[in-house]
């Protein structure tokens, strides 16, 4: 806090020098460090500085260390694993008041079920009041702190999953599978994952009529569409474009369930527990 306070001090001369010969950057930086020393000067850090969204990337570029998200660990003995202890609840009310997030998990407890298979996992988790382990709540934990979510690329062969920010266009987060992909995005095919599985999770033929059930949930959408949760969207090849549909071809990066379904996601706030997905496991 003391370096992101003096680091800002510094700065105040120079932009206001600038501000005064009509530099609307410069005028722009110097509001917002002049609203965060105010935060700095009361020992309060710079992430709880209210800003409009337009603002976010110059306060980004302050570079200020205090401007980071905070997640805070507390390692509490096993009996406290599923609701904590007075020291657990102070760090969470220490947390709220910074801005930052406070994740409780028992050490021992997570080292026990490391040993354990998947079903064993369970029913040990079940027997201590918890509905998942402290891995995952931490893994939760910080893609929301992030704002980050997972989506999923599934095939008859093999699943995996990338990470995107939250609300990245459809584009974008194709780019994150393959750059040509983005390139060659033209249009996705959306529909909910409820009416997905609801009708049978089998795409009709072309023929189908329009009256069918499938393609009066389908629609399709543009390049401005986000990837969200609950919401599959599949690229056909005739809308991926000629430098995505050779990308599929060539890529040692992609695998057989990008060319049999394209592009097939379900967006989840964080990736599943078992991180076998990480290896194409089902």
């Amino acid at each position: 806090m003391l370096a992101d306070l003096e680091s800002l001090e510094k700065r105040v001369d120079n932009l206001s020098k600038k501000a005064k010969g009509n530099d609307k950057e410069a005028r722009e930086q110097l509001d917002l460090v002049n609203r965060a020393l105010v935060l700095l000067r009361e020992g309060k850090p710079a992430r709880l500085l209210e800003r409009k969204p337009e603002e976010e990337r110059a306060f980004g570029m302050l570079g200020l260390l205090t401007s980071k998200p905070v997640l805070y660990v507390c390692n509490v003995e096993e009996a406290s694993a599923a609701r904590g202890n007075e020291f657990s609840r102070l760090v969470a009310e220490q947390a709220k008041k910074e801005g930052a997030v406070a994740v409780t998990i028992s050490a021992k407890i997570e080292s026990e079920i490391a040993t354990l298979s998947r079903g064993e996992r369970a029913e040990f988790l079940d027997t201590l009041g918890l509905e998942e382990a402290g891995l995952d709540r931490l893994i939760r934990a910080g893609y929301q702190l992030l704002d980050l979510i997972t989506y999923f690329t599934v095939g008859p062969k093999e699943a995996r999953a990338w990470t995107i920010h939250r609300g990245t266009k459809a584009p974008a987060a194709a780019g994150v599978i393959h750059t040509d992909f983005e390139k060659g995005f033209i249009r996705a095919e959306t529909i909910a994952y409820a009416d997905y599985v609801a009708l049978g999770r089998a795409r009709p033929a072309p023929a189908m009529p329009a009256s069918c059930g499938w393609k009066a949930r389908t629609t399709s959408s543009p390049t401005a569409t986000s990837c969200i949760s609950g919401l599959i969207l599949e690229v056909p090849p005739s809308l991926r474009g000629a430098k995505a549909n050779e990308a599929i071809q060539s890529s040692s990066l992609t695998m057989d369930c990008f060319a049999s379904l394209a592009m097939t996601w379900k967006c989840s706030n964080a990736p599943p527990p078992d991180h076998g997905w990480r290896r194409g496991a089902h």
